[in-house]
């Protein structure tokens, strides 16, 4: 994603990064938490008894979630009871094209600021310009600002744009190819799962990279 880890003088609690890199920020441009971002950072592992307090629930819609069913430690699923996850990110700052990993779903509740959404369904990657490696999950085209002349076949892509506001709630399907760009500093929390729709894609995925580590191991 184009990040890179921040490393403070001594530990930084989450509600001084809040205060810190939140919206209301005026830290100076030499300070190490300029410009940080707290992305995909696990909300329940980090800060369990917050969880707990706030009686935090997955909204009823996504609470099918098989990640919730396993056992991580049997299953070798270290991310399995990652999520929800916090993301505390700058204003006007904005992620790449990409889709999330293993063709998991994705919901997000934007609980302060405001974010563009542009997604596309699946048989718009061509047009997308996908990665060099094979199976990628990352593209080279800026949605939001396309260079036609780089990437022509952009000219032709279509998909959907979204705008969410505090309180507002969106789902991004498995395997959608989407770019993000925060219009107001943003809080929010987010969950990518596994359920009945989507399952056989996540294992085939598994096997398939299963199947690569054991060939180079093997090399």
């Amino acid at each position: 994603a184009g990040l890179e880890q921040v490393k403070t003088e001594k530990p930084v609690t989450l509600g001084e990064f809040l205060t810190a890199a939140g919206p209301n920020s005026e830290l100076p441009a030499d300070d190490p938490l300029y410009n940080a971002h707290l992305f995909d950072w696990s909300f329940i592992d980090h800060c369990p008894r917050t969880v707990a307090a706030t009686k935090f629930t997955i909204p009823a819609v996504f609470a099918s979630d098989l990640f919730q069913e396993v056992d991580p430690v049997a299953a070798r699923c270290g991310r399995c009871l990652h999520w929800p996850s916090l993301f505390v990110q700058q204003g006007r700052s904005r992620s790449g094209m990409h889709q999330d990993a293993r063709h998991t779903h994705f919901w997000q509740a934007l609980v302060l600021g405001r974010k563009e959404w542009l997604i596309f369904p699946q048989t718009q990657m061509r047009n997308l310009y996908q990665g060099d490696e094979p199976g990628s999950a990352v593209f080279d085209l800026d949605a939001f600002d396309p260079d036609f002349d780089r990437f022509p076949r952009a000219r032709h892509i279509r998909g959907w744009q979204a705008f969410t506001k505090s309180g507002d709630m969106i789902f991004v399907p498995g395997g959608s190819p989407h770019q993000v760009r925060n219009v107001e500093a943003p809080i929010a929390l987010s969950t990518n799962y596994v359920d009945s729709t989507n399952y056989q894609l996540y294992l085939d995925d598994l096997l398939t990279a299963a199947e690569e580590s054991a060939l180079k191991e093997a090399m």
